[in-house]
């Protein structure tokens, strides 16, 4: 009688710390993930500004060329866009 209920009491107590301890560990799970995506969001945030900030100017240098130091084998131009 008594001693049987006392054991199911222990056994309930024990689960409840069990249960106690794996909503503590969730807890912490849910913390670490939302820094996580805090930190990744901080870092899409600066990507995006980085893109819609002005292209840097372009600037023209004149060079001359010495006599025979020139040999163009292939002119191209790249757009990406």
């Amino acid at each position: 009688g008594n001693v049987s209920r006392a054991g199911t009491a222990v056994r309930g107590a024990g689960r409840a710390m069990r249960e106690g301890q794996d909503v503590a560990r969730a807890g912490e799970t849910v913390a670490a993930v939302r820094a996580q995506l805090d930190a990744l969001d901080a870092e899409f945030k600066a990507a995006v500004a980085a893109l819609d900030a002005p292209p840097p100017a372009v600037e023209s240098t004149a060079l001359k060329a010495k006599r025979g130091g020139v040999d163009v084998r292939l002119v191209a131009l790249a757009w990406v866009g």
